[in-house]
């Protein structure tokens, strides 16, 4: 039976990492393969295991495909893929620096790259605290320090590996009998997120009586609002770049008060997706589109045939691999891309061509002697070199790497023997096979086997119509002879 192999093992990993892709086979072992990360081929000979695993360890991201597969007698067909997506770590950033009394809870702040979702643990100095599952970014959780202590992050990881962390948050707590604690006026700041450009809403929610005046800033630029009567009070913020936000000072008619908490406003750059994976198919075949992504996941995108839109969300895999089977040569381009923060812009195309499957067409009824060699010819239609199994009746013959079209065939029948060419691949495809060749082997006491004269024909080849093509004939047996010899129409004679 023809073999056929069939390749998968999507898998995400981490830089340094590796993956395992699978090889089924059908047919008789043992089989040989010949697979490509799109730029090595890799061979592997005698293999026994069915499935079959390949350890790969890329160093960024690759769409592996089988090339071909052999088994014990012919060539097969390939299918499948798989893409191993190299993750870049992810990192995360502490911040929320800031100010409270004794008894009093504020917020922390980590910014996050990477894809979601994340798992971090921070620490206190002391006490070591885990949190999983988080899709928030920036993600801000609560505290409650009864004294001064220092944040920071021991760890990150998110959805594929683990990362680097930076940054620290130093609180510092107040005793309870500091004036601004024993002042019931209080201002808590709340909101922030991520935006493309523009403004967020920030607002801050009192304690005591009104009016209030409060003063926040960004790190940098203290900012004081007047004359405040309503709780909560809104505001909005312009920043250029990530900036962290906290209440400095609240004061009403009867006392100078705290500010609790901080929220971080996220500028993120508008997100891109760009298409590739040109490539070329057998028809009924499926192929492999990458978009690669910046911005923040998950990521929305459109694409189209040029007839059919299609959209799909919540990616969160970078790059991203879509399945495609074309029934005619397509040209796939994206339409939109959203990110978790913005619309973006996108790039690039794919052009999938399907190739068409080749033929092969044998030909070439003779009559000879026993023990006496001719030709049988193949006539083969695709891209070269070519793959043909060709058999007897009997005995099935493998030929590899065909050059051009047509194909002689040697043979040396005993017996009168009908070939026909059961398999054919071109550099592309598996394809269809067609006629027979009837080599009639005469009896002995034939008179052209029991004539000494003989004659063989070679020449031929490919020319322009009305060109000369020389044909050779090599006589044995006592001249002067004469022979007759004919296009398949019109016999000539010679003597």
């Amino acid at each position: 039976p023809v073999p056929t192999a069939t390749l998968s093992g999507n898998a995400n990993i981490c830089a340094g990492g590796s993956a395992n892709l699978s090889v089924n086979f059908t047919g008789v072992q043992p089989w040989d393969i010949s697979y490509s990360d799109g730029t090595t081929t890799t061979s592997i000979t005698n293999i026994s295991a069915n499935p079959y695993s390949i350890t790969v360890s890329p160093a960024g991201t690759k769409v592996y495909t089988l090339i071909s597969v052999n088994g014990t007698s012919c060539g097969g067909t390939v299918s499948g893929g798989a893409t191993v997506s190299v993750g870049t770590p992810p990192t995360a950033a502490i911040s929320g620096t800031s100010t409270i009394c004794n008894g009093v809870s504020t917020n922390l702040n980590v910014l996050f790259t990477g894809t979601q979702p994340w798992n971090i643990t921070y620490t206190d100095g002391t006490t070591p605290v885990t949190i999983t599952g988080i899709t928030a970014n920036p993600y801000s959780p609560n505290i409650s320090p009864t004294a001064t202590s220092t944040y920071t992050l021991t760890n990150v990881a998110d959805a594929g590996c683990a990362g680097t962390n930076s940054g620290s948050a130093i609180v510092t707590v107040k005793p309870a009998l500091d004036p601004t604690c024993t002042c019931i006026t209080q201002a808590t700041l709340t909101g922030g997120g991520s935006l493309c450009s523009g403004s967020a809403n920030l607002s801050v929610a009192f304690t005591g009586a009104q009016p209030w005046d409060f003063t926040y800033t960004d790190g940098t630029t203290p900012v004081t609002i007047t004359g405040v009567a309503a709780s909560p009070y809104a505001f909005t913020v312009n920043p250029l770049i990530t900036s962290t936000y906290s209440v400095s000072s609240v004061t009403n008619a009867s006392c100078t008060g705290s500010g609790v908490g901080t929220a971080v406003v996220v500028v993120s750059g508008t997100p891109t997706a760009t298409l590739s994976g040109n490539a070329a198919i057998c028809s009924a075949s499926s192929s492999n589109l990458s978009v690669v992504f910046s911005g923040q996941s998950p990521w929305t995108i459109n694409y189209t045939d040029g007839t059919t839109p299609v959209t799909i969300s919540n990616i969160l895999a970078n790059p991203y691999t879509i399945s495609v089977s074309p029934l005619v040569s397509t040209t796939y381009n994206l339409n939109s891309v959203v990110d978790g923060n913005c619309t973006g812009s996108v790039a690039g195309s794919a052009v999938v061509s399907i190739e068409a499957k080749p033929t092969a067409t044998i030909s070439g009824n003779t009559s000879v002697c026993a023990g006496t060699p001719t030709n049988v010819s193949v006539a083969l239609t695709g891209t070269g070199p070519w793959n043909i199994d060709y058999s007897n009746g009997v005995t099935t013959t493998s030929i590899t790497n065909i050059p051009s079209s047509p194909y002689s065939i040697p043979v040396t029948p005993l017996a009168t023997s009908t070939y026909t060419v059961t398999t054919v691949s071109d550099a592309n495809c598996n394809g269809t096979t067609s006629g027979a060749a009837v080599a009639t082997v005469l009896l002995p006491a034939d008179p052209l086997c029991s004539c000494a004269a003989s004659v063989a024909i070679s020449g031929g080849g490919n020319s322009c119509a009305g060109d000369i093509s020389p044909l050779t004939f090599t006589l044995q047996g006592t001249q002067p002879w004469s022979i007759v010899y004919t296009d398949g129409t019109t016999p000539v004679t010679i003597n």
